[in-house]
């Protein structure tokens, strides 16, 4: 099992998405849940984004929604950095 950490902008997000749609914070609740559960080598199956983004991977919540995550395998912690409609993550 991993620790994790939330960024700033995603504690942000995920207060107006509480507020908004529960339902779908509900939804990225079971998803972090689901990720720091992995282990080690099932944590690489998530898929690494590209170019300005490398260091990161990435997961649907939805078709629209997505997260970011970086992870740290040598301090066994996981960073979750955003998430958000996937037009507006990838930017």
């Amino acid at each position: 099992m991993f620790d994790f950490y939330l960024s700033n902008k995603f504690q942000k997000v995920l207060v107006k998405l509480s507020k908004k749609s529960p339902q779908m914070a509900l939804a990225v609740n079971r998803k972090i849940k689901e990720i720091i559960n992995r282990d080690h080598i099932s944590i690489m199956l998530y898929k690494n984004l590209r170019k300005d983004l490398k260091n990161l991977k990435r997961v649907h919540i939805t078709n629209w929604l997505v997260m970011t995550f970086e992870v740290d395998l040598e301090n066994d912690c996981i960073l979750f950095v955003d998430v958000g409609d996937r037009d507006k993550i990838y930017k």
